[in-house]
């Protein structure tokens, strides 16, 4: 099923200042997912700041060889980027997924179902993981925040769902101009490998 399989993706995320005062920063944009070069996919995706922690959630499609429509996913984050819950509801064609995973210390504990198969499991993760499970892309937000200020070979442990992770890994950072239409600006572009490792308790 989706949610144990990595899928690649390359996206653009304009990541957003973090929230300096004590009020509620919400902020909600529209990802378009390309693959191949060609459009697969959108996710409408909300990043919230407050004095409690970052919550990242989106709602979308994704077609092509899966079809997969997101009725909703969502990241906890604690004021530290400490992740804390990480919830999805979605069809992967025709079939329902619903997974709900919680974070307690370098424990994650996920149970639900994805497809035909009920999951409970218990993994181990390392302190301070990105939730970054596939097909959820507005996930990305929190590595973009991650990126400002990364530098070269920094590792970023990744949680990616049930019995997956890994660490994304800063090849090189550069600064160049995009156009998209009519508009040119300036963008940081960081180039990330990545490399997978099972986490079975």
């Amino acid at each position: 099923m989706f949610i144990r399989n990595c899928i690649c993706a390359a996206m653009l995320l304009l990541a957003g200042t973090a929230a300096s005062g004590q009020a509620p920063e919400s902020t909600t944009h529209g990802f378009t997912v390309f693959a191949g070069g060609n459009v697969v996919g959108r996710e409408a995706v909300t990043v919230q700041q407050t004095a409690d922690g970052t919550t990242i959630s989106a709602t979308g499609r994704i077609s092509g060889s899966l079809d997969v429509v997101i009725e909703r996913a969502e990241v906890r984050y604690g004021p530290d980027w400490t992740p804390e819950v990480f919830e999805i509801e979605a069809t992967v064609n025709g079939g329902s997924t619903a997974l709900y995973t919680t974070f307690d210390g370098e424990t994650a504990f996920t149970r639900g179902v994805d497809g035909d198969e009920r999951i409970e499991q218990t993994d181990a993760v390392p302190a301070g993981s990105l939730v970054l499970p596939n097909v959820f892309f507005g996930a990305y937000a929190a590595l973009a925040r991650q990126l400002a200020g990364a530098a070269d070979r920094q590792e970023f442990p990744v949680f990616v769902g049930a019995e997956s992770r890994g660490a994304m890994q800063v090849t090189s950072t550069g600064e160049e101009r995009i156009q998209i239409g009519a508009t040119t600006f300036g963008v940081r572009r960081t180039s990330l490998s990545y490399t997978t490792a099972l986490c079975c308790a």
